[in-house]
């Protein structure tokens, strides 16, 4: 049904069609801008958090400045992620509808042509989305399982280790920008967004 559907839309008068894609071309741009936009304004926040938190590991005097500068740009990230995603899902949802009506089919084949998107892009995956949307349901999951309960942390890739995982509910990894999250069964999965940008 799809296809004929599909058949149906490039059969329209060519100015019809130029109507109808140029709508969602123009809604695609503007929140593809405001997607890597948020993530440009991540990367600086992560890499001011990094190189922070190795001046102070590093130095021989205990100014605290440096440690206390970390909470604010922690949850900078925090707000960040949290902006990126709010964009990223309305670009995912314009590739990767989850209506099943023809014409949501056509669209969004017809914008991953015309941009390159497989359907293996990551745009495609909603874990991180779900996962921080129905962040609640993942409480109550490990709250019962007595595991991931403290919050989230942010870290370093290398310190990102098994303890870690079964303490906290998200761990950011500033240096790489992976974040770890929980499934709905409590599970961690993890989701680059440095993938998701490119």
């Amino acid at each position: 049904q799809a296809n004929v559907s599909q058949r149906e839309e490039t059969s329209v008068e060519p100015e019809e069609y130029r109507r109808k894609w140029i709508s969602y071309a123009f809604e695609l741009r503007d929140t593809l801008d405001a997607a890597l936009f948020r993530l440009d304004e991540l990367k600086k926040v992560a890499a001011e958090w990094v190189q922070n938190g190795q001046q102070w590991l590093q130095q021989e005097d205990d100014d605290v400045s440096l440690l206390a500068s970390l909470g604010p740009l922690q949850a900078r990230a925090f707000h960040e992620v949290e902006a990126f995603l709010a964009a990223f899902a309305r670009v995912s949802l314009l590739l990767f509808p989850v209506s099943k009506s023809p014409h949501a089919a056509w669209r969004a084949a017809e914008l991953r042509g015309r941009i390159g998107v497989s359907e293996s892009s990551p745009l495609a995956s909603r874990a991180l989305r779900d996962s921080w949307v129905h962040h609640d349901e993942r409480l109550d999951v490990a709250v019962q399982a007595n595991v991931g309960r403290a919050g989230q942390r942010f870290a370093l890739a290398a310190e990102a280790d098994a303890t870690m995982k079964a303490t906290f509910m998200r761990i950011f990894e500033m240096d790489t920008l992976v974040i770890h999250h929980r499934d709905q069964k409590g599970a961690f999965q993890q989701t680059s967004l440095s993938d998701i940008g490119d």
